[in-house]
């Protein structure tokens, strides 16, 4: 029943994101380009956006029922839906690493422009002289703010260090 129900939601609602998509599309092109609406044949160009987009929502809404992720049940109990997150031990895993990979990121960028916004808000709202090598340095730190992020996808990201 669960996966039934689930895929009766998703079947639909990919179909109508293919299609508004695919209409939104045919307008665009259609305006844009120098097309005589003489030369296009609407009822055939909404047949086939029609018939692409229910086989682009049948084939998105069908993959979870034949092995390709799975549908199940919502946190909250009163529904089914598409299994975007599998609670296995691997993916929290994954999980952790991608958030600390993520946190070592936010930390080095604060590292290196809490220097160069400290002396921009000391100079903007005070009388403060601050000394040119000071300013020279946090601006050092803010430009190294650019090199940090590939060392640090380096150290945390296994298949780059197999390189």
């Amino acid at each position: 029943m669960c996966k039934s129900s689930a895929f009766f939601v998703a079947f639909p609602s990919y179909t109508t994101i293919a299609t508004l998509t695919a209409i939104a599309l045919s307008r665009f092109l259609l305006l844009s380009t120098r097309y005589n609406s003489n030369q296009v044949n609407y009822k055939k160009l909404f047949i086939k956006i029609a018939t692409l987009s229910w086989i682009y929502g049948f084939t998105w809404a069908v993959l979870p029922l034949v092995g390709f992720s799975s549908y199940t049940l919502e946190d909250t109990h009163t529904r089914c839906a598409i299994n975007f997150s599998p609670k296995t031990r691997r993916y929290k895993e994954k999980e952790k690493k991608a958030f600390s990979s993520f946190l070592l990121m936010v930390l080095s960028f604060i590292i290196c422009w809490a220097p160069y916004a400290t002396i921009g808000v000391l100079s903007g709202f005070t009388s403060t002289k601050i000394p040119k090598l000071l300013i020279e340095i946090a601006a050092l730190f803010a430009k190294l703010a650019a090199l940090v992020n590939p060392f640090i996808y380096f150290w945390k990201d296994s298949l780059l260090k197999k390189l």
